[in-house]
C-alpha cells in the first residue's frame, strides 16, 4: 500500500502503528504527526500517536491525546481500554477503572481484557468484592492463566484459600 500511495492517510497511520509496537515510538511519532489534520484519520493518529507518547514517557501529552482520541471516536470502546491500561501504569486506578467501564458501556463487555485490566483497577484501589466479579467474567469469556491467578489471589484475600488453591491448581 505504501509503494502505490505513500502519503495516504489510511497508509500513515498504519506505518505508524507498524514502527509503535515494533518500539520505534519516535518515528511512529512521526507518521501519526503527518496525518493528525486530516479528518478521516484523526482519531486513530491520536490515539497511535498517544500511545508511543505515554511509551516515552511523556504522559501529559499522552493523557491529553487520549482525551482527544475519545472526543473523535466517542463510540469506539478500544480508546477508552487503551486510555485506562495507560492510567494503569500511572498507577492512577480510580481514572483507570473509570476508562475501564466506559469501554465496557461501549461494546468491550465482550473482551476479557477489559474484565482482568478492570479487576486490577479495582483490586489495587481495595474494591476487592467488585474486583472479583471483574475477574470471574474475564474468566468466562477467556480463561488464562493471568486471570485465574487474579481470581485466585482475591479469593484469597476475602477468605476463600480452598477457592484460591483451586483456582492456582487450574493455572
Amino acid at each position: 500500500a505504501a509503494a502505490l500511495d505513500p502519503d495516504g492517510a489510511e497508509v500513515v497511520v498504519s506505518l505508524g502503528d507498524l514502527h509503535r509496537v515494533n518500539g520505534d515510538h519516535a518515528r511512529a511519532i512521526e507518521h501519526y504527526q503527518r496525518v493528525i489534520d486530516d479528518p478521516a484519520v484523526r482519531g486513530d493518529a491520536l490515539a497511535g500517536l498517544a500511545k508511543s507518547q505515554a511509551a516515552l514517557g511523556r504522559a501529559d501529552e499522552a493523557e491529553r491525546n487520549f482525551r482527544r482520541a475519545q472526543a473523535l471516536l466517542p463510540g469506539y470502546w478500544g480508546v477508552y481500554l487503551d486510555t485506562g491500561v495507560f492510567y494503569l501504569g500511572l498507577a492512577r486506578y480510580e481514572d483507570a477503572a473509570d476508562a475501564f467501564r466506559a469501554a465496557l458501556a461501549l461494546g468491550g463487555d465482550r473482551d476479557p481484557r477489559v474484565h482482568n485490566n478492570l479487576g486490577s483497577a479495582l483490586f489495587m484501589s481495595d474494591q476487592l468484592e467488585e474486583a472479583e466479579t471483574a475477574y470471574s467474567r474475564a474468566l468466562q469469556l477467556k480463561p488464562t492463566h493471568s486471570v485465574v491467578s487474579n481470581l485466585g489471589t482475591i479469593r484469597f484475600i476475602l477468605g476463600n484459600p480452598l477457592g484460591a488453591a483451586e483456582l492456582y491448581r487450574g493455572a
